[in-house]
């Protein structure tokens, strides 16, 4: 049995629509990228019950053996405001007032990076993102590991 020859037309039509299929593509993705971004934007106060549930072992053991240091970890941890502007700046305010500005992003798989002055970037994979929750996970780099496995925020 002979295979049809394609015809310019038809390559042409096939080519265009692969175009379009790519376009349509794109655009979803680049849709979902802006819908999260913007379910991102406002200011997120940290769950102070997930301290407890999603801190380490081997981290809650040295907490509990260091009580001035646990003291102080709680105190940066409860109460904590993390903002997020449409201009891509980020505050994190402390229950005493204290801020710390920053950068944030969410590069091409959708990771959440926070850049500081001093150049030091962390971060974050989304794990949950509603117009009311959000799940940080930290993302380990180098030696370091993260005292928690997950941040927990709900909207305010």
């Amino acid at each position: 049995m002979k295979k049809k020859k394609q015809t310019h037309s038809e390559i042409g039509r096939t080519g265009i629509s692969y175009l379009l299929l790519l376009v349509i593509t794109c655009t979803s993705i680049n849709a979902q990228k802006i819908e999260g971004q913007n379910y991102l934007l406002g200011t997120w106060t940290f769950d102070s019950t997930s301290l407890k549930n999603y801190m380490e072992n081997e981290s809650k053991q040295r907490l509990d053996s260091l009580p001035n240091v646990k003291a102080v970890f709680k105190e940066a941890y409860e109460g904590r405001k993390e903002t997020f502007m449409p201009n891509g700046e980020h505050l994190t305010t402390l229950t005493d007032g204290r801020n710390t500005k920053s950068k944030w992003a969410l590069d091409e798989s959708g990771i959440l990076l926070i850049s500081y002055v001093d150049g030091f970037v962390q971060r974050y994979r989304i794990s949950v993102l509603t117009e009311k929750e959000i799940v940080l996970v930290p993302i380990n780099t180098g030696d370091t590991r993260p005292f928690m496995t997950e941040l927990h925020f709900f909207k305010n």
